[in-house]
């Protein structure tokens, strides 16, 4: 499963040369153990969708058992865990693509 989500630049990863802005991220499901967690991979975007970090986290617990088929859960749990807010509150598309707006 490939999400993807939209960003306002608000968050700068900072480098020992520049600082680069985050304006989007990819979802990556990559291992799911059913009704145990899921493995999550999040590549964060520049603005001209360049991947300039990326992340790993793993949903479990309760987290994983009110997933249940809302792709819209990945995204807003994947945004909270990096403190990213959505700006518009609303994600569209579909299974394969999410996007959205976020806020600092």
């Amino acid at each position: 499963m490939n999400l993807m989500n939209n960003l306002n630049p608000v968050v700068p990863i900072i480098g020992t040369q520049n600082v680069q802005v985050i304006t989007g991220f990819r979802i990556n499901i990559r291992n799911v153990v059913l009704n145990t967690k899921a493995v999550i991979n999040v590549e964060c975007l520049n603005s001209s969708n360049n991947v300039i970090d990326t992340k790993t986290l793993i949903m479990t617990g309760n987290d994983y058992a009110n997933w249940g088929s809302s792709d819209n859960y990945v995204v807003n749990w994947v945004a909270q865990q990096l403190n990213f807010r959505l700006a518009n509150g609303s994600i569209s598309g579909n299974v394969h693509t999410i996007s959205g707006n976020i806020s600092h």
